[in-house]
């Protein structure tokens, strides 16, 4: 192989090696933390999703891959309400807002609900912190903090790691 065709294949090697790793930085990387709480109940009306059976999530930054959710009833202040269960998909790594200090941070998940009735995108906001204890192992935690509708926008009271997130679809959308 003469000189030229050396350098035009390291030269192509090199694109491609960059091209490679440009993809890899806009790829959904999934944030990882030792304590997280990423469980939501949503609450709806009797008709809100139609038949339950089609409606879909879907979460957006990791390429529309389906979010698993479980229907149920629950007893809301005396009151037999229908609700669905799931885990929110941790926020993308590559998209996290750091404080200063960079022992915390902010990110999202949007997920869009479809069903034969409903189609709405719905974008819950992350809260996550880290220990400044280098030595402490497992000194990290996520958490859903918010959920939010367009203008609309519901924050977590309190928290605590053993309770779930109660969202009322009614008062977010409506």
């Amino acid at each position: 192989m003469n000189t030229l065709n050396k350098l035009s294949f390291i030269g192509l090697f090199a694109v491609a090696l960059g091209l490679i790793s440009c993809n890899k930085e806009s790829e959904y990387q999934m944030m990882v933390t030792s304590a997280q709480s990423r469980e939501v109940t949503i609450t709806y009306p009797d008709d809100y999703w139609g038949d339950i059976e089609l409606l879909n999530i879907s979460h957006n930054e990791n390429s529309g891959a389906e979010v698993v959710f479980h229907p149920k009833s629950m007893d809301v202040n005396g009151v037999n309400t229908k609700c669905i269960e799931f885990n929110v998909p941790r926020p993308n790594q590559n998209e996290l807002e750091w404080s200063e200090d960079k022992l915390s941070a902010k990110g999202h998940s949007t997920l869009k609900f479809k069903s034969d009735t409903q189609d709405i995108t719905l974008k819950f906001e992350f809260s996550l912190h880290f220990s400044e204890n280098k030595e402490l192992l497992g000194g990290s935690s996520m958490y859903v903090s918010a959920v939010s509708f367009g203008e609309n926008r519901i924050e977590r009271e309190g928290h605590s790691f053993n309770e779930k997130f109660l969202i009322d679809i009614t008062e977010l959308v409506e």
